[in-house]
């Protein structure tokens, strides 16, 4: 024991033999990577990396050619709505500017079947029902293709009435009584009206 502690106390090496050296250092070999055993493996990798960078350049390609053909067609859309106007550089977006303007031009005029404004359709709606005629709207929605309106009036002939009446303008020439009308306790019928808004000169 005691020579055992002795040995371990020295820092020098017990033997002078190093195995790691010449004949017997380590030495790795890779050259079995590049046999014939894996040798098509690689041949085919690269076949594959090949044709996928052929496909990538491929696509970038055809959606460029897509890209120019779109900006194209905006750019001769563009100039053939609004002649005169300078050509833009991006079309595109000058087209979509074109539509945000007009539907916001649209909404704070109110426009509705045409040019004509909620305050217009309400005007000839009140010039089309005879004075003899016994009616209460009870609700009017006016949405820019129908105008809906919740009726009450004395009998079934008044309302066959208002809406024949309604059909003689070229704008409520679709007019029709949406759902049933009703008989109510106190004698009125009580119904609703579809008139779908119609520019005169289309096609119902």
């Amino acid at each position: 024991p005691a020579l055992a502690l002795c040995l371990r106390a020295t820092a020098r090496s017990t033997t002078r033999v190093d195995f790691r050296q010449d004949e017997f250092s380590y030495r790795s070999d890779l050259g079995w990577i590049l046999g014939p055993e894996f040798r098509s493996t690689f041949i085919m990798a690269g076949i594959f990396l090949l044709m996928l960078a052929l496909s990538f350049v491929g696509s970038i390609v055809v959606e460029s050619r897509k890209a120019e053909q779109l900006e194209n067609q905006a750019r001769s859309m563009y100039l053939e709505l609004f002649p005169g106007q300078p050509e833009p550089e991006r079309p595109m977006a000058a087209l979509g500017r074109a539509v945000t303007q007009a539907q916001d031009r649209a909404d704070f005029l109110g426009l509705y079947g045409g040019n004509l404004s909620a305050l217009d359709l309400m005007t000839r709606l009140s010039a089309l029902i005879p004075g003899d005629l016994k009616l209460k709207f009870d609700e009017i929605a006016i949405d820019p293709k129908v105008i809906r309106i919740k009726v009450t009036t004395d009998s079934y002939e008044s309302m066959d009435r208002l809406e024949n009446e309604l059909r003689t303008e070229p704008h409520f020439a679709s007019v029709d009584v949406a759902g049933q009308a009703k008989r109510q306790r106190d004698g009125s019928v009580t119904f609703s009206l579809n008139i779908p808004l119609q520019i005169p000169g289309e096609d119902s």
